[in-house]
């Protein structure tokens, strides 16, 4: 029980950093496919993981069962983890400076195109982690 609430506490820490990350990116006027596409996963990441914190506690029950995958999930090398760093460091690169650069920061999109398809793949490939640890867990 104590595990699944980690995990839980876990996924809504990463839900408001997409919360975060989500307003920034909307608040960039520069329109460009790549903020696009990291805005469309961005919040497909915070709706799964909305979805299996919903099952984690639905399930928190089944402790013993979930034990392994809780611990390989809240791991330091875990897929939560490796999602919330690139996420924090996505929240900091978006969000816009103080004083008058703030201004022109808003105008223009701070990533490099390397750095949403890096993004991009670390957050579909965490989502991968993640899914295949349920579905391990299930069988």
């Amino acid at each position: 029980m104590a595990e699944a609430i980690g995990v839980v506490g876990s996924v809504i820490s990463i839900v408001d950093l997409c919360s975060k990350i989500l307003t920034h990116i909307r608040q960039t006027k520069d329109g460009k496919s790549e903020q696009q596409n990291l805005l469309n996963e961005v919040k497909s990441v915070k709706i799964f993981l909305v979805k299996f914190s919903e099952d984690i506690e639905d399930n928190a029950h089944l402790q013993d069962s979930h034990s392994k995958t809780v611990k390989l999930l809240l791991s330091s090398e875990g897929p939560l983890k490796r999602l919330e760093l690139l996420l924090r460091g996505l929240l900091l690169k978006l969000t816009p400076e103080e004083g008058w650069k703030k201004y022109r920061s808003a105008l223009t999109w701070p990533l490099e195109h390397s750095q949403v398809k890096d993004a991009l793949f670390t957050i579909e490939r965490c989502k991968s982690w993640i899914s295949l640890a349920l579905q391990n867990d299930h069988t």
